[in-house]
């Protein structure tokens, strides 16, 4: 929701916990998401110090998230590289997470990380300037995304159906294909991205917030109500249609 600092306090307290007698076990998503936290702020140096820490622990555990965890951490990582002008050090990282998710195809949200990873390897080929291998790259996250939906499963940061679609809307902003952006960053609202500040900050999408097209998706991302934890209000696919309906669908622009 981009409430940066609340989310700081609460993911530093599960790892504070986890450094405690009471912690039964370590769940490896803490340093992620304190590495998104920073990457949202554009602090890619404390955001890839996190990324470490994640990585030097998953290297020592015995965890059924371990694979997965890492192949999300070196997706993230490539992320910054790529918004950094550091294409080449991206792929390194993507390259990673392929061999991690195709060596374990029993992994939970298989097709989910192939989607992130191949949307990533997309972008990277773009910035590149190798397009022909980018749209394939973009083709089979594309093939990835479409099983995936056919087969859920549970909740995983990182893959989830909103973030995949933000992933894959950064691959058509590097291929100069701003309506096929532009269509599943709405997508992505749809499905849950709930963050306005990521939309307005994010560089990868600076050609569509330089232009203006992307205004419309940030100005509807505000007019949600906050989300209320505890209680039974929520946002809602419902509640978005009719949000959509009141200000005016983005089709219309």
């Amino acid at each position: 929701m981009g409430d940066y600092e609340r989310a700081g306090e609460l993911v530093s307290e599960v790892l504070r916990l986890q450094s405690t007698n009471r912690a039964t076990s370590h769940l490896p998503f803490g340093e992620l998401v304190l590495a998104e936290i920073c990457a949202r702020r554009l602090d890619w140096e404390n955001a890839l110090d996190w990324h470490n820490r994640g990585l030097r622990y998953l290297a020592q555990a015995d965890h059924v998230y371990r694979e997965m965890a890492t192949a999300l951490h070196a997706c993230a990582i490539a992320g910054i590289h790529l918004r950094r002008n550091e294409a080449d050090e991206a792929l390194v990282h993507l390259r990673r997470s392929w061999s991690v998710v195709r060596e374990s195809p029993r992994m939970m949200a298989h097709d989910r990380l192939l989607t992130r990873t191949m949307a990533g390897m997309a972008g990277a080929s773009a910035a590149l300037g190798e397009r022909g291998k980018a749209e394939e790259q973009l083709n089979k996250a594309n093939q990835h995304l479409e099983t995936a939906l056919l087969n859920p499963g549970g909740y995983i940061h990182g893959v989830e159906t909103f973030e995949l679609c933000h992933a894959l809307g950064v691959a058509h902003v590097r291929l100069n294909q701003p309506g096929a952006a532009r269509a599943l960053l709405a997508k992505a609202v749809e499905k849950g991205l709930r963050d306005y500040r990521r939309l307005e900050s994010d560089p990868e999408l600076a050609p569509l917030q330089t232009s203006g097209d992307l205004q419309p998706l940030v100005d509807l991302v505000r007019r949600f109500p906050p989300l209320h934890f505890g209680a039974t209000r929520c946002v809602t696919t419902s509640n978005y249609t009719a949000i959509v309906r009141a200000t005016g669908s983005l089709s219309r622009r």
